[in-house]
């Protein structure tokens, strides 16, 4: 997965639907937990630097049917 893949190149010609729903990631479990906490990191380290910037937003989505781990991505991140 590219990061560059979910940038918005275009803002005035944004359509969400644009986008994939859905990445398959193909991995196991532990590598995906790995993975995710190197995420949260960067996540976090790049959010200290859009808040002291204090001129852009940051929308992050986060879809998923019940019991998917959209709390616990949540609570992992933020």
């Amino acid at each position: 997965m590219k990061t560059s893949d979910y940038l918005i190149k275009n803002p005035n010609n944004f359509s969400l639907a644009d986008y994939a729903s859905r990445v398959d990631l193909g991995t196991s479990k532990s590598n995906l937990r790995k993975s995710m906490k190197e995420d949260a990191k960067l996540i976090r380290d790049l959010a200290h630097k859009l808040y002291g910037e204090s001129k852009r937003s940051l929308l992050i989505v986060l879809q998923g049917m019940d019991t998917s781990g959209k709390d616990s991505t949540t609570e992992a991140i933020f």
